[in-house]
């Protein structure tokens, strides 16, 4: 189906949202929730449906676009788009496996991470992934191929020198700086520490915002 794209100038900040009127919603028999693949040109994207219950909020024959959809798709208002039904992303299969009590593979739990990287997953999609691990717990080898896999679908920094290592604390505790006690006696002893910190987020300064009164600490990854 070929729709009219109005502009609804939100921003939801990361997941991506249409919206349809429900006359139209109706006549394609979608609901709340549903996938919907959007095409215009070369440019394709997959989002989340939300319904409109008035022609007020979008009319008939058009889709609302949140700005993350637009900039996706390089649309405007007014654009033409086609729209379809997706499926249900293959992680989703895994996600309810887990919360089955199951074992998970490398390679389920790389498709899982490269969906929650590429926004393809619901909320409720993500916290089902969330509590699944929480509840039924993950043997080593998950959390290996967790790890490798975040670390794959993300940006990666080589350094042609050794040993590169990292140190992580509990954290959370008030006042504890352990990481700038420590990274400077590993670097003393000549190893490269490329660490990275948090901001506050359970206490009233993270060690990044306290390292930040005495060098920068927001850097791209070219200048590290």
């Amino acid at each position: 189906m070929e729709l009219k794209v109005k502009d609804m100038d939100i921003a939801t900040g990361d997941v991506q949202v249409v919206i349809l009127n429900k006359k139209d919603a109706h006549e394609l028999d979608l609901h709340h929730m549903d996938r919907l693949v959007l095409k215009k040109n070369s440019r394709r994207t997959v989002a989340i449906l939300d319904i409109a219950e008035s022609k007020k909020a979008v009319p008939p024959g058009h889709i609302g676009l949140f700005e993350e959809v637009l900039d996706a798709l390089h649309a405007k208002n007014g654009d033409k788009v086609n729209v379809d039904i997706a499926e249900k992303p293959e992680s989703v299969t895994y996600i309810r496996k887990k919360l089955d009590g199951k074992r998970l593979t490398p390679k389920e739990i790389k498709i899982i991470v490269e969906d929650i990287v590429n926004n393809r997953l619901t909320d409720v999609e993500l916290t089902s992934f969330v509590t699944a691990g929480y509840t039924r717990g993950m043997s080593m080898k998950e959390i290996v191929a967790l790890t490798k896999a975040m670390a794959e679908t993300g940006e990666t920094l080589k350094f042609n020198k050794y040993p590169v290592v990292d140190i992580h604390s509990i954290g959370g505790v008030p006042g504890n700086r352990t990481t700038m006690i420590v990274v400077p006696i590993l670097v003393a002893a000549g190893c490269i520490v490329p660490k990275t910190s948090s901001r506050a987020i359970t206490s009233p300064a993270g060690t990044a915002d306290t390292m930040e009164v005495l060098a920068p600490v927001s850097m791209s990854i070219n200048k590290l």
